[in-house]
C-alpha cells in the first residue's frame, strides 16, 4: 500500500496522520514535498509528535562534501533517542529523486506496522 493510499484510508476512517518535515534553509524540504505530491503545508508544524515515526531524509547526498549518514546520525545523537521511537535515516537527492522512494517505503511500512489503518 502506498503512502497516498494510507493517507486516504486514514482520512476515510477519520484518523489523523501528522507529517513534520524540518531542515536547514535551502536543504530541499519544499522540493521534496513538491516532488511527492505537488503541495505545500506549513500549518502548525510544532504539534505533539509523541509516538510518531521519524524519517530523516539526508538530502543533497549528490553534492560533494555532504555529511555522511553516520555523521548526521552522530550530530543528531539518534542512538540516544527513546528506544520506543521508530526512526530511519536515508540518503537522498530531491533533485534526482534518488533515495526518496526508499525513504517513503520505510515510512509506509512503519506506519502500517503501527496499525493506524486497522
Amino acid at each position: 500500500m502506498g503512502l497516498l493510499n494510507i493517507i486516504r484510508e486514514i482520512k476515510r476512517k477519520e484518523k489523523q496522520i501528522r507529517l513534520l518535515m524540518v531542515g536547514l534553509d535551502n536543504s530541499g524540504k519544499t522540493t521534496i514535498a513538491l516532488t511527492i505530491n505537488g503541495s505545500r503545508d506549513g500549518k502548525n508544524p510544532h504539534r505533539r509528535l509523541s509516538g510518531s515515526s521519524l524519517l530523516i531524509l539526508a538530502n543533497k547526498q549528490d553534492i560533494k562534501g555532504a555529511l555522511t549518514l553516520e555523521e548526521i546520525s552522530k550530530v543528531l545523537n539518534l542512538e540516544a533517542m527513546d528506544k520506543t521511537r521508530h526512526w530511519n535515516i536515508v540518503g537522498c537527492s530531491a533533485y534526482t529523486g534518488e533515495g526518496l522512494l526508499e525513504g517513503f517505503d520505510w515510512l509506509v511500512q512503519d506506519i502500517a506496522s503501527l496499525d493506524l489503518c486497522g
